[in-house]
Formats: structure tokens, sequence, C-alpha cells
């Protein structure tokens, strides 16, 4: 179940109690300002409430993606988060959280937090675990034919043609999004988690589904890149993030890190 945003206004009130006058600057002060700091190492917040607030989210990654959505576009990234995954996690490999495998309720209500970088892609929507990018009209995580367009991870072209899919996570530190195409699928078939297993050994981060390819691509794959924001466009592709697929092809998307941090329980 993902909750809606009319679902988590309860946590304005909370803030409030515990910060009822919030100093520290914007993003959108500081991205006004002449000079904004290189996005370096995350941070701890600036804000200082009276006592510590934690959000502890029992869900999908889909779901924690929603309150990080909510949290952002309320200025609300002070407050600590919690996961305790009902599935399989993408984000909690990602953070490293538990060796993978994410934490329990107990462990939510007692773990320390640390700083994560935080991205969010161009309608405003956070990402904890991954985007995924294929051919249109697949299910799975690539495709033998993929997709066609061009990619740019900060200033420095990844690629330009065809690719069998591309997947685009949050890193646990700085510059904050590494980007990694999708090998071509091979004759196993497996559930979608986020990527296969020859995409999550390069990357070092999970594992996930694969099915059966006619012909292995005409080029050796990119490497992984990693930067602070990624640009893609295309002739249509398909779009999945954590999990919620687009209702129709994109021909152009944008993910970029926040310029404030998550404060992510671990």
């Amino acid at each position: 179940m993902i909750p809606a945003r009319k679902e988590l206004a309860f946590i304005d009130d909370l803030a409030k109690d515990v910060l009822p006058i919030d100093t520290a600057p914007t993003p959108e002060e500081i991205s006004k300002q002449k000079k904004v700091d290189h996005l370096g190492a995350p941070q701890p917040a600036p804000q200082k409430p009276s006592e510590p607030l934690r959000i502890v989210v029992v869900g999908t990654d889909a779901a924690l993606a929603a309150v990080a959505t909510y949290l952002m576009r309320k200025n609300l990234l002070w407050i600590e988060l919690a996961h305790v995954p009902t599935a399989p996690s993408t984000a909690a490999k990602n953070w490293g959280i538990e060796g993978g495998e994410g934490l329990d309720a107990a462990a939510a209500l007692t773990r320390p937090t640390m700083p994560v970088p935080l991205i969010r892609d161009d309608t405003g929507h956070a990402i904890v675990g991954y985007v995924l990018l294929t051919e249109p009209g697949i299910t799975g995580v690539s495709s033998e034919n993929g997709f066609t367009g061009e990619v740019y991870v900060d200033e420095h072209q990844m690629f330009s043609g065809t690719s069998t899919g591309l997947q685009i996570r949050p890193t646990p530190d700085a510059p904050g999004i590494v980007a990694a195409e999708v090998p071509a699928p091979d004759a196993e078939v497996g559930n979608e988690d986020g990527g296969n297993k020859g995409l999550l050994s390069r990357l070092g981060l999970g594992r996930g589904g694969r099915r059966k390819a006619k012909e292995a691509p005409s080029r050796e794959l990119h490497r992984p890149m990693t930067g602070r924001a990624v640009q893609v466009g295309g002739l249509g592709f398909r779009y999945v993030r954590d999990g919620v697929e687009s209702r129709k092809p994109r021909e152009k998307t944008t993910l970029y890190r926040h310029l404030r941090d998550l404060q992510i329980v671990h």
C-alpha cells in the first residue's frame, strides 16, 4: 500500500510540535543564492528540533518513496526516516542497511541515523530504490530490442543509440547517483527487484529478474557512471520508479540530487 498525500498530513503537526519555526534556508532559497556550495558528502540536517522526530515506514520501497517525497516537498527532510520492508528492498541494498535486508521493527525505533543523498526526478518524486528505463511494452528489466536514446551523466555522455535497459539508483555517499545499463536478459526468469545478477555484480547492489534473449548486443555495455544528475532523451521508453510504472512511455527524463539529504535510520 502506497500512502496518499492526505494520509501523511499528520506529519505536519508533529513537525510543528518539535520545530515551530524553521529558520534554515529552504532548497529554493539556496538555489537562488549567488554561490551554491558543491554537493559533497551528505550532511546532517541543519534544523535543531526540540526533540528528534522519527517516522517509521512499514511497507515496500514505493511506500518509503512516497513518504520521502512528502518530506522533500514539505521541506521536512530533517525528520528521521526508518524503513521496515515488507518485501525485498532495493533501498536497503543501496544504503547497506543490515546487509541489504533492512530493519526490523525494534531496530527501526532504536538505531541511529545517517545522512544519504536524496535523488528526485523532474516530476518531483523521490527515488529510494531505482528507476528503470526499458523498451516500451515489456515487463522485465531488459530486452534484446531495447530502447533508443541518449544518456548523459552530469556533462558526460554515457551512450547514444540503443540500450537493452538502463537503471538509475541513489548512492549512499557523494556524488549521489549511479546509472548502469542492464545486460541483455538470459535464459532464466526471476522476479523484478531492480536488476539482474549481471548488472548488480557491476554495481555491487541487489539482484533481480532475467529472461531469454535472442542475441547479445552489438557492443559492450558502458561502464556504470556516477554523478549528481542523469538526463535521458529518446524515442519513447518505459519508465518505472520504485516499482511504479508510468501510464505511458516517456521521451525524456531528468534525475538529480536534491539540495538537502535524507536522514535515514540504519
